[in-house]
């Protein structure tokens, strides 16, 4: 139902990964990190987002619970 990509600005190399739920992309960026890590040796070093809710926070009964995207 949604997707999400993530795109290497050096190589321009895409990612994406189908979610069922829009508030997956946190656990699609985690996988994504440790392919990245583990496949390429390298890091990532800097995350750029549409500032959307799915990257800073979760919400559950009217209370949002904190997190970091990285």
């Amino acid at each position: 139902m949604y997707f999400i990509t993530f795109t290497d600005d050096f190589s321009r190399y895409d990612w994406i990964y189908l979610l069922h739920k829009n508030l997956e992309s946190l656990d699609s960026f985690k996988e994504l990190k440790t392919t990245v890590e583990l496949k390429f040796n390298a890091k990532i070093k800097c995350v750029h987002s549409n500032r959307g809710i799915e990257f800073y926070g979760r919400y559950d009964k009217n209370k949002q619970k904190s997190w970091t995207f990285c």
